[in-house]
């Protein structure tokens, strides 16, 4: 389980060695809440970057996404929750 602070976020950063790889996703967001969800995919030379799964706002989403090549795909969550209506979120 990660908890993430109002107007904050967490990346899970996956290196990718394998073109043709694919990366698996579940979560879901506790309290009845939801963060924004993007993925993103760096080149190796971190030249250029693709929206994988441009962002979006879930309480729960899961999938895969097949990855283009080489380099990091980068898989965030935001909690858009601003300080006047402040709440954590916790994704497991």
């Amino acid at each position: 389980t990660v908890t993430v602070m109002a107007g904050r976020a967490f990346e899970e950063h996956v290196a990718v060695d394998t073109p043709g790889a694919c990366v698996a996703f579940a979560f879901e967001v506790s309290g009845g809440a939801n963060a924004v969800f993007s993925i993103e995919h760096r080149t190796a030379s971190h030249a250029t970057s693709l929206a994988l799964l441009p962002a979006s706002s879930y309480s729960e989403h899961s999938g895969e996404v097949l990855l283009p090549g080489r380099g990091v795909t980068v898989l965030t969550w935001h909690n858009p929750s601003g300080w006047l209506f402040s709440s954590d979120i916790e994704i497991s």
